[in-house]
């Protein structure tokens, strides 16, 4: 967050990557997960780290924050939109009705107001 600039997109992951959770979980290593605690000032788990990183997203001074759904959601890796160079099993993942909730309409809702989004 120190490195933001305003005039930037930001982005919690693309199509390429993983899911905010399905990295935690998967790809980071203990150490790493203390560093990330250190950059966001708080302790997170697998249930946690994704509300953290929209949170600290949608803080920063960049002009344009994006977030893929699946992070909005917290979802994990199996969530994950595409492998790039694995053939087969990409571009499924749906958003399914049951998925986009109210309590996660509010909670986006509250965050983007909080952070002068809207």
């Amino acid at each position: 967050p120190a490195n933001h600039v305003q005039n930037c997109f930001l982005y919690t992951g693309t199509h390429d990557c993983n899911t905010v959770r399905g990295w935690y979980d998967d790809e980071l290593t203990e150490e790493t997960k203390t560093e990330l605690e250190s950059v966001l000032d708080k302790k997170v788990c697998s249930i946690t780290v994704s509300e953290a990183m929209v949170i600290l997203a949608m803080s920063s001074i960049a002009d344009t924050v994006i977030l893929p759904m699946q992070d909005v959601l917290g979802l994990g890796a199996n969530a994950r939109m595409n492998r790039p160079g694995q053939v087969g099993s990409n571009w499924e993942w749906r958003l399914l009705p049951d998925q986009w909730t109210n309590e996660s309409i509010d909670k986006i809702a509250e965050t983007t107001h909080k952070y002068g989004r809207c």
